[in-house]
């Protein structure tokens, strides 16, 4: 039987890698990781004690187990310092896949364990000396201080940017005379000189809403051109009988 990996992304980096067999012949695998400073994040305590990490992504519960015990069938108790929510610890961790009795196969995720120099089992977790890394602010929105959306805010821009394009062409005073030009041309230096300042040009008035009633329009209704409104386009009128 092959045993399944597991999709661990973290910690990142592994100290050794132990595949073998059980005394009943089942393959067994262990992975050891190097050591890692890491953000507790939760505890548990339902199940014997347990640990997880801000930096797992997978959210794993990593728990503290004393070695296997014959006897009783299973883990000693952990006996071992508590930890809390925000603690930044140095920690090796590792994990393990096995068979059952049943045949299933499981997997454990543990903080290592060794014997300390008086013989006595040792968990590798302790608070860091490390400094805990800070956690940037996350980024606010701009308030939006228009009272337009962003849709017309942006075709407001467009049709600005046409009109500084226009202007340069001299097409605007070519055909409609140096008056008009100039009068764009003040209007345009205007919302230039707010947006230097850093100020919002583009705000419930803006000089592109009144430019029906500018000398401009008004020339090229003189040579031809018509004002399109509800009147002078035919609608067509749809029922949901």
């Amino acid at each position: 039987m092959e045993l399944q990996s597991a999709d661990l992304t973290w910690p990142p980096k592994v100290k050794r890698l132990n595949s073998g067999e059980d005394k009943k012949g089942n393959p067994t695998k262990r992975v050891v990781f190097e050591y890692i400073n890491g953000t507790i994040s939760r505890t548990f305590e339902k199940y014997g004690y347990g640990i997880a990490f801000s930096e797992d992504n997978a959210s794993k519960i990593w728990n503290l187990k004393g070695s296997w015990n014959t006897d009783i069938g299973g883990f000693n108790p952990y006996t071992g310092e508590k930890f809390s929510q925000g603690d930044y610890v140095s920690v090796q961790l590792k994990h393990e896949i096995y068979i059952d009795k049943n045949g299933q196969e499981k997997e454990n995720f543990l903080v290592q364990t060794y014997k300390g120099d008086d013989g006595n089992e040792t968990w590798a977790i302790k608070k860091s000396d490390a400094p805990a890394p800070v956690s940037q602010p996350t980024p606010t929105q701009p308030v939006q201080r228009s009272g337009s959306t962003v849709d017309e805010r942006i075709a407001k821009g467009m049709a600005f940017n046409n009109m500084t394009t226009l202007l340069s062409s001299g097409l605007i005073g070519k055909h409609f005379g140096d008056e008009v030009e100039k009068q764009w041309l003040a209007e345009t230096i205007d919302v230039l000189e707010t947006a230097k300042l850093g100020e919002e040009i583009f705000q419930d008035i803006h000089p592109l809403d009144d430019i029906a009633d500018s000398p401009s329009v008004a020339k090229a209704k003189e040579l031809g051109a018509v004002e399109v409104t509800d009147d002078t386009v035919e609608q067509e009128t749809f029922s949901w009988d």
